[in-house]
């Protein structure tokens, strides 16, 4: 996305700045999958609070971000902030609750097995991304970038009530 950009241009108000911005999440979004292993073994309880907390924060950010007027890169740096949080927050519960954070080893085989199984799924996840951000374009499109973010601001802060409910069902 970043090489598209800085080539082709993006839409108004995406710069390479704004991309490079995004993408700082993308390595921490790999230490997510250990939250799989706290849904796998039911103990979602030593993630859930600390995600609980992370998401008030990231909210109430969002809150005094859309109070104080701030641009698009600021709400982005937000956004990467807490997915990095969220992520190094899961690792380190896991190198705690298992002490096997240092033996993990990086398989191949296993890795592309993976890959091969999980490309339905990461098609319709990507599917169900578009659809669900798509009102984010059309809002844009037919208000601005202004209202884009408000709505976003908006969708992150209520997004926190259905996420409270499911962690602690999960629990």
């Amino acid at each position: 996305a970043v090489g598209f950009i800085a080539l082709a241009g993006g839409p108004e108000g995406v710069t390479v700045r704004l991309a490079l911005i995004a993408a700082l999440m993308l390595p921490f979004l790999a230490l997510e999958g250990f939250n799989g292993y706290f849904k796998a073994a039911e103990r979602m309880g030593w993630v859930a609070g600390p995600r609980i907390l992370v998401r008030i924060a990231a909210a109430a950010g969002a809150f005094w971000l859309v109070s104080a007027g701030a641009g698009l890169p600021s709400f982005v740096a937000l956004r990467a902030v807490e997915v990095s949080v969220l992520s190094v927050t899961a690792a380190a519960a896991y190198g705690w609750v298992t002490k096997a954070l240092p033996s993990l080893r990086f398989d191949p085989a296993l890795a592309r097995s993976m890959l091969r199984e999980g490309t339905p799924l990461f098609l319709a996840a990507f599917g169900a991304i578009i659809y669900m951000r798509i009102d984010q374009v059309m809002n844009g499109q037919m208000l601005g970038d202004r209202s884009v973010g408000i709505y976003s601001a908006a969708t992150r802060i209520s997004e926190i009530w259905y996420f409270i409910p499911t962690a602690i069902a999960a629990t």
